[in-house]
């Protein structure tokens, strides 16, 4: 799993500008996966769960964003 912290990393990085809670979302999946447990770590089906659900949130501000109806860094 230590391969995809580096992608985690960087889309923490992206939102940081945009979005504090985006910023919060990315880094708490990161720390889940940092847990010195394996056991209570997420899997991968639980991961990508997660990203999909952090990416379809991400699009749907965006889109409110585009049509005016929110601004950049209300999120």
């Amino acid at each position: 799993m230590l391969h995809i912290m580096p992608m985690l990393i960087a889309c923490c990085c992206c939102c940081a500008a945009a979005s504090p809670v985006m910023q919060q979302a990315y880094a708490s999946i990161a720390e889940q996966c940092w847990q010195a447990d394996a056991e209570a770590r997420p899997s991968f089906v639980q991961l990508v769960a997660a990203l999909d659900g952090l990416l379809q949130q991400h699009e749907t501000l965006q889109r409110e964003v585009d049509k005016g109806t929110r601004r950049i860094g209300t999120w």
